[in-house]
């Protein structure tokens, strides 16, 4: 799976089904699930600091197109992270709240990929995302 595969693949996780009518916070719910589940699948494997520091990177490399994120102080758990995220996300239209996550997800997968690889990377999220990845590697 090249990386603009996986931007469309974290793109189509976080959109619900079409034809079903969404409430304003299902793209945050949505995302926050997204996230929950890469971070039960990573800290185990880089540890909290590992978790927030790479996150920390994902989301300054996203400022500039996604003004209303703010940075995790240091020392936040990943739940204090994941909470950080929420709020900055409930303030959001839907469709920017849908654009900002699948590019802070994507900034995030592409860091993990550029130091363990894209097969590594995309055999993580899969496993994070079973449910709803069920595409034959590429």
């Amino acid at each position: 799976m090249t990386p603009h595969n996986r931007k469309q693949m974290i793109s189509d996780v976080l959109t619900l089904e079409k034809g079903v009518k969404t409430r304003p916070d299902d793209i945050v719910q949505r995302s926050l699930w997204l996230w929950k589940r890469i971070a039960s699948e990573l800290v185990p494997l880089i540890g909290e600091t590992g978790f927030q520091s790479l996150y920390g990177r994902a989301v300054h490399l996203a400022l500039p197109h996604c003004g209303s994120f703010t940075l995790s102080k240091q020392g936040d758990s990943t739940e204090g992270v994941i909470d950080r995220l929420r709020q900055d996300l409930v303030t959001l239209e839907h469709d920017i709240a849908h654009q900002c996550s699948t590019l802070l997800i994507t900034k995030f997968t592409d860091l993990v990929a550029s130091m363990i690889g894209d097969v590594l990377m995309n055999q993580i999220l899969r496993s994070a995302w079973q449910e709803h990845t069920t595409q034959p590697d590429s």
